[in-house]
């Protein structure tokens, strides 16, 4: 017989325990509903760009030393279509390369160097 109270004061401590824990997770889910912050957009700077400039806009060039070869370690860096995306031209030796370089949006048109 004492078993079996043990049991059912077992079994409804442990309802009554789940269930308290319960509204304490929706309070704090209210909580943090209202807590929400809401982050300002970069839309200062436009995303895509009216004039695309051909030439490099920054650019590196270092020769390479060899005695038989006139080799160029160089890197250039061009304007695409979109604000925030350039194109990275590489060569070393006989080896070209092009790469994509993405930059952040700060709400500032960025300046690229070498």
């Amino acid at each position: 017989m004492k078993l079996i109270n043990c049991l059912i004061w077992l079994l409804l401590a442990n309802a009554f325990i789940g269930c308290n824990q319960n509204t304490k997770k929706n309070k704090l889910q209210e909580a943090d509903a209202e807590d929400t912050v809401s982050y300002p957009t970069n839309d200062t700077v436009p995303y895509i760009r009216k004039f695309i400039n051909l030439k490099p806009v920054a650019s590196f060039s270092e020769p390479v030393v060899d005695e038989f070869n006139k080799w160029v370690f160089a890197v250039n860096i061009y304007e695409t279509k979109e604000t925030f995306k350039y194109l990275i031209k590489m060569g070393y030796k006989e080896l070209n390369v092009t790469e994509s370089l993405h930059i952040p949006n700060f709400g500032i048109v960025p300046k690229i160097i070498i």
